[in-house]
């Protein structure tokens, strides 16, 4: 999605989110749809021993009732339009909700205030270098070095901790030069497939950013 189209984007969900709220209810044709992409087809999920084990097994991991599974479609076909129209005013509150925009801050934020959205930037200013380990020349193990390098990648990350990496045999057969995946030189090169790594939001991730 464009920038400039952002908010005009946010101001249409908003406006669904009130609208489906009574203004503009769930028709019956679609009801009926949504119905059928449910129930037509469900009992496929039954056709194999192992679909028989995983639903035996879902039903004890949640102590659900054995007809559980019996009474799916019916309960689902049962549903009505006033059914819809009572849950969307449960638990559909446009007024509360949050929306997240990734993009420019500066391109979005004017437009976001004008239909009543504030704003606020979250994310942390982009580190320009890293440490890596990379090799400008090819051959053996002393070639490596342990330096600075750029940040390639534009994922804004905080305090991320490498934990370990990997090499696999393309790595040491591109350090070492081999003809059919030799690095044309001068260049240089991070000689690593994988990277375990953890944030401040303890995910995992592989991620080689300083990779040329």
């Amino acid at each position: 999605m464009q920038a400039d189209a952002t908010a005009s984007a946010v101001a249409d969900v908003i406006t669904e989110f009130r609208a489906i709220r009574g203004a503009k209810p769930v028709a019956a044709q679609e009801l009926d749809r949504a119905q059928r992409s449910l129930t037509r087809g469900y009992v496929r999920h039954f056709e194999t021993a192992a679909n028989l084990t995983n639903a035996a097994a879902h039903l004890a991991a949640l102590s659900l009732p054995d007809d559980t599974f019996d009474r799916f479609v019916p309960a689902v076909d049962a549903v009505t339009e006033a059914d819809v129209l009572a849950a969307a005013n449960r638990v559909v509150r446009p007024d509360e909700c949050v929306t997240v925009v990734v993009g420019d801050a500066s391109a979005c934020r004017g437009a976001l205030a004008a239909i009543g959205q504030s704003s606020r930037t979250s994310l942390r200013k982009c580190r320009r270098s890293m440490k890596a380990v990379r090799f400008h020349e090819h051959g053996g193990p002393e070639v490596l070095r342990y330096e600075d390098a750029p940040i390639r990648s534009r994922v804004r990350v905080g305090g991320v901790a490498v934990r370990a990496c990997a090499l696999n045999h393309l790595d040491l057969w591109q350090r070492r030069g081999l003809d059919r995946v030799r690095i044309p030189m001068p260049t240089h090169q991070a000689p690593t497939s994988r990277v375990k790594c953890s944030s401040s939001a303890t995910a995992s991730r592989a991620w080689n950013p300083a990779r040329a």
